[in-house]
């Protein structure tokens, strides 16, 4: 559960990432 718990945050970091470098 808490590997599951990480690996959302990292996906929600990829993409906070991604938005970043777009805009």
């Amino acid at each position: 559960m808490k590997y599951l718990l990480q690996l959302q945050q990292d996906i929600a970091a990829k993409l906070k990432t991604s938005r970043d470098n777009t805009e």
